[in-house]
């Protein structure tokens, strides 16, 4: 009996978890973990003391129902009774595929259960869940590699090493060749590559990169902003051939973060 107890919570609580965050997922909207782990908890403690209760399997699964509307409301904040019942929608089809989709797995694993009291009991040396989480941890790392792949792969030819030389002295950086960079200086017309502030924190660490020439607005589709331009002594770019560039400015942006690379280059600097 102990055993049962222990799997039915583990995977009451898992499965529970998991059809929360996927329901708020799918609707693009964002909950607090404390919020989904505390209305988890509930649905796990209902789903182990309802059966112990002696009452019928017909008023446990509507009781069971009324529940899943509870517990929507308790993990999210809605601002329309519409964008509520979204979310109990979801939560309820997803609750039903994912409840074919345990029986399939208990087959598939040949795994003796009896469907009682409008839920399932199961023999197995670990919790079904644990196989889920399992699953599902393994699946977001393929999606999170794959994406990974599939970016570099479409960056790479943009991608150059490079240095920026700050009173005489290299810093070894890696660019990335945005042809949607248009910036220059007005007074000279000199190119303007674009850092994030982190990268400039580095530099300016190692190279006092010394006062900025000025401050340059910009827009993007993110956004309006601001950043502090730099006087630099020049840009060396490796690629096919060596490309030395003088008169460069450098843009401190708050908009760049990525690590994939530390510059964004300008096209002008290698003639694109």
């Amino acid at each position: 009996m102990s055993v049962y107890i222990e799997y039915a919570i583990i995977d009451n609580l898992i499965i529970d978890y998991l059809l929360l965050k996927s329901t708020f997922y799918i609707i693009k909207q964002k909950v607090k973990f404390l919020r989904i782990i505390l209305t988890a908890i509930l649905g796990t403690v209902t789903a182990i003391l309802l059966p112990l209760t002696g009452i019928n399997a017909l008023l446990i699964f509507f009781i069971k129902i009324l529940l899943a509307f509870v517990m929507i409301f308790l993990a999210g904040e809605y601002k329309s009774i519409r964008a509520y019942f979204l979310a109990l929608g979801v939560f309820l089809a997803l609750t039903f595929v994912s409840g074919g989709a345990v029986i399939a797995m208990l087959y598939a694993l040949n795994l003796d259960f009896v469907f009682k009291d409008a839920s399932i009991s199961y023999k197995a040396e670990i919790p079904l869940s644990a196989i889920i989480l399992t699953a599902v941890i393994i699946s977001k790392i393929c999606v999170k590699i794959a994406h990974s792949v599939y970016k570099k792969k479409n960056i790479f030819p943009f991608i150059r090493k490079m240095e920026i030389v700050v009173k005489g002295k290299p810093f070894s950086m890696t660019g990335f060749i945005d042809s949607g960079n248009r910036l220059f200086a007005k007074k000279t017309g000199s190119p303007i590559i674009i850092i994030s502030e982190k990268t400039f924190k580095k530099l300016n660490m190692f190279f006092y990169v010394g006062k900025p020439y000025g401050k340059l607005d910009f827009s993007t589709v993110s956004g309006d902003g601001q950043m502090l331009v730099y006087s630099i002594d020049e840009v060396i770019v490796y690629g096919v051939e060596k490309i030395v560039y003088d008169y460069v400015y450098l843009g401190v942006s708050k908009m760049v973060y990525t690590d994939d690379y530390d510059v964004i280059l300008h096209p002008a600097i290698i003639n694109v």
